[in-house]
């Protein structure tokens, strides 16, 4: 039975809209609880951070309504000239940006800053949708993940160059669309087992991360067969072999050789004709292997004090100074487990009030949710961004058109990994890249930014199947 398509349905989403208005509260809430005390010093309302964060939480409800009356269809015709402009306004930064600690990110005007990084991310998930939507694309096709990764890289290449790394970053959510469009998973798991080299030749060895990524990627691509049996004994003991080389200190050049040994068994054991179709898989991992010792001399040499002390303070908190870089993420991580079960209640934070957390209204703004509203008040919010995510997936899912749908993923990419990675460096699971919490941390740029996706989803949610 063919399906049949509404796309005169008009209802407006009121679950979207809800769970936006009571995450920019939440926002508003908290960012009154780490601010200033206006009954008590003579300062004009309107010039403190929560008068103005309240201005820029009513120019982007108005711009959020305004935007869903607007046909989304308007977005899917204008879609390249829209990723153009936020091209453009990237690219003007050079010349009439302002810089603000250390990046040149932002326009000030009328005494209001204004980020293009942040507009920058929802004109590229317009172009992107638009680029999947098209009847043209292949995304299995080489040359279209080409221009599918041009598209991606290009705003992020500006942002980086700011330098802004945090901001450049998010965009590699974007991905999600592509993956939605039918690229293949094997992107995905290598891009993993990139995380994983990153992270092991940082926090051990290179020699390691190279070992530790060929063994799991052989255990990949064995048959599950009792022909290959014995290969699965020797990689477990090879496994072995290389954590106990390197925990008591052997030389690391024997995990290496170890490595070379590994392969020759296996090739012993294994038809030619199996590993003439794993050329590809294993000059992968030879690649990976190659730039784990790449990222290791890079850390070692290349990266300067403050670069390392970001990683450090991340992968190797050990060896990081508590009273300097460390600082931050330790208040942090006191001040959200103060808060115990039930929090000390609104306005009652005294890590909060007595301003013990560095940046607290910006990137560990979650720290405040945590020590004033505790764990509840947590596991309430994370729930809110949870609500949040599956609702615009449901209206892309519920498309009756493949623009809608692909700017869905879009959104739910950016949204997942700015709450992942905000909330992530509040407890130390992350890197602390100076990330905003969406509609709660103080920026007007990207509450206005994150408004504007709302209200395109908005106007979206009204063309179900």
């Amino acid at each position: 039975m063919a399906k049949s398509y509404n796309s005169d349905n008009k209802t407006f989403d009121w679950v979207l809209f809800s769970v936006y208005l009571a995450l920019v509260s939440v926002g508003l809430l908290m960012l009154y609880a780490t601010g200033e005390d206006f009954n008590k010093q003579e300062t004009y309302f309107w010039s403190t951070d929560i008068g103005r964060q309240l201005i820029w939480a009513g120019i982007s409800l108005v711009v959020c309504l305004a935007v869903s009356i607007v046909d989304w269809k308007f977005w899917n015709t204008l879609a390249y000239p829209v990723y153009i402009l936020g091209l453009l306004a990237l690219i003007s930064l050079f010349v009439f940006g302002t810089e603000i600690k250390g990046s040149k990110s932002w326009f000030i005007m009328a005494g209001m800053s204004l980020q293009p990084s942040e507009l920058a991310k929802i004109t590229t998930i317009i172009g992107l949708a638009a680029f999947c939507s098209s009847f043209k694309t292949n995304i299995k096709n080489n040359i279209d993940q080409l221009y599918a990764l041009g598209l991606i890289g290009l705003p992020a290449g500006f942002i980086l160059l700011q330098p802004d790394a945090g901001s450049a970053l998010t965009f590699s959510a974007l991905s999600l669309m592509l993956f939605r469009n039918g690229l293949s998973t094997k992107y995905f798991m290598v891009g993993l087992a990139l995380l994983l080299a990153i992270i092991l030749s940082i926090i051990f060895s290179p020699y390691l991360a190279f070992s530790v990524i060929l063994t799991l990627n052989l255990f990949f691509i064995l048959n599950f067969s009792r022909k290959n049996i014995l290969s699965y004994f020797i990689l477990i003991a090879f496994t072995l072999a290389i954590y106990a080389g390197y925990k008591f200190d052997f030389v690391n050049i024997v995990t290496f050789l170890q490595s070379i040994v590994i392969l020759i068994l296996i090739q012993l054991n294994s038809p030619r004709s199996f590993w003439k179709a794993q050329y590809g898989t294993i000059g992968v991992v030879v690649l990976i292997g190659v730039m784990s010792f790449a990222i290791s001399h890079t850390y070692q040499n290349i990266l300067k004090p403050h670069q390392k002390d970001r990683i450090n303070v991340w992968l190797k908190p050990k060896s990081s100074d508590p009273r300097g870089s460390l600082y931050n993420l330790t208040q942090s991580k006191m001040a959200i487990g103060s808060g115990g079960l039930h929090g000390k209640g609104f306005l009652k934070g005294t890590m909060t009030k007595l301003n013990y957390v560095p940046e607290q209204k910006t990137d560990f703004i979650f720290s405040t949710i945590g020590e004033e509203q505790g764990f509840l008040g947590c596991m309430a919010t994370i729930v809110l961004f949870f609500i949040l995510l599956l609702r615009i997936l449901f209206i892309g899912e519920n498309s009756a058109v493949p623009f809608p749908l692909y700017f869905s993923y879009g959104a739910a990419g950016l949204l997942f990994i700015h709450v992942f990675i905000n909330i992530g460096m509040t407890i130390g699971i992350a890197p602390v890249i100076g990330i905003p919490l969406p509609f709660i941390s103080k920026g007007g740029s990207s509450l206005l930014a994150m408004s504007i996706l709302i209200g395109i989803l908005l106007n979206m949610s009204k063309e179900r199947k």
